[in-house]
């Protein structure tokens, strides 16, 4: 998969539900602050932050129906947890 020239905002501002796009407001900006990252559309409905090719077993996807039925700094401390072992493993 390739990063897409959409921009990320094209595409949340497009997100018909206003409680999706205020959530998505909301990841996008911590997974700027943890990765230091800018947001790439890959793909037509997936907000990646960095490049690295996943080709080895590893959970990085985390699905999530509705922000509030997360403990948001529990979520903050997976994604930090788990983008430094990615650059531990892969570093740039």
């Amino acid at each position: 998969m390739v990063p897409t020239k959409v921009s990320v905002q094209t595409f949340v501002n497009g997100l018909d539900d206003e409680r999706r796009r205020r959530e998505a407001t909301a990841l996008i900006s911590m997974m700027k602050q943890v990765t230091g990252e800018k947001s790439v559309m890959w793909g037509p409905s997936i907000i990646g932050f960095g490049s690295n090719h996943h080709k080895y077993a590893s959970v990085s996807c985390l699905y999530i129906r509705r922000l509030d039925d997360v403990d948001v700094d529990v979520l903050r401390a997976i994604v930090e947890r788990s983008f430094k072992e990615v650059n531990k493993r892969h570093p740039a």
